[in-house]
């Protein structure tokens, strides 16, 4: 099952992209149904974000916790 995360404001961008990965590992609190065994997903990822007055896209076919881009987006300043 996919989710999203929506951040608008003045935010850093590190702790949420350890939450993304944390949920798609299925690491934190929990949120699934599913006691019984783990539910990793690691089917793919994107972020949307805006840049000057255009919105940028980036998606990935890997898990975001395997993703090497993942790390360039770290220190990404954007209200959204």
């Amino acid at each position: 099952m996919c989710r999203m995360l929506m951040a608008v404001g003045d935010f850093e961008m590190s702790p949420l992209l350890d939450g993304l990965c944390l949920m798609a590992e299925d690491r934190n609190e929990r949120h699934e149904e599913n006691a019984d065994k783990p539910f990793v997903h690691e089917h793919g990822w994107g972020i949307i974000y805006r840049s000057k007055k255009e919105l940028k896209i980036y998606k990935s076919t890997r898990a975001c916790f395997t993703d090497p881009e993942l790390d360039s987006f770290r220190k990404l300043q954007t209200p959204f």
